[in-house]
């Protein structure tokens, strides 16, 4: 009976271990240039983001810089858009010039007309707004109780005067009169 050859002696080869070596080569070539290959892939997908990632930011920086310049000139034109009480104060001081347009009077003689006709307005439309609505609890001096005042005090002066001309008084406030 034959005895089957020892594997010691197929391993002490040099053809077995030349191919061998070859193999375990061809694996770690094939196992580094998958690696480099992932590496590759993660570094472009990562540009990629960052690309997208720049695109918006260029994006949102501009839309900002618009919106700025938008808002500067709304500004301008609208004259810091004045609203609420600040707009019918600046529409009773028109009124007040559209009336009285003398410069001779002093500070407080102008301060005191200006803070008595607001005041007069200012219950009118309370008074009104209340009637409106039923009920005091209801009513609430927000911008918008303002701004009727404001309409009221230019209806009643428009006809008075022609300095300040009324589209001072448009141009003054950020709603419409």
């Amino acid at each position: 009976m034959r005895a089957l050859p020892d594997p010691a002696d197929i391993f002490r080869d040099p053809e077995f271990r030349a191919a061998a070596a070859e193999q375990r080569a061809a694996r770690h070539a094939a196992a580094i240039a998958e690696r480099k290959q992932r590496e590759a892939d993660k570094a472009a997908e990562i540009a990629a983001r960052k690309a997208i990632a720049d695109k918006q930011a260029r994006e949102r920086r501009e839309a900002l810089r618009l919106k700025a310049r938008r808002k500067k000139r709304l500004s301008r034109t609208k004259r810091n858009a004045r609203r609420g009480r600040k707009a019918a104060l600046y529409v009773v001081r028109w009124a007040y010039y559209r009336a009285l347009s003398a410069n001779t009077v002093t500070w407080k003689e102008r301060h005191n007309w200006v803070r008595r006709l607001l005041y007069k307005i200012e219950k009118q439309v309370r008074e009104k707004t209340i009637d409106q609505l039923g009920s005091v609890d209801l009513f609430q001096a927000d911008d918008k109780f303002y701004e009727e005042v404001a309409r009221m005090v230019f209806m009643c002066y428009r006809k008075t005067g022609d300095a300040p001309a009324e589209s001072d008084a448009r141009d003054g406030v950020a709603f419409r009169l």
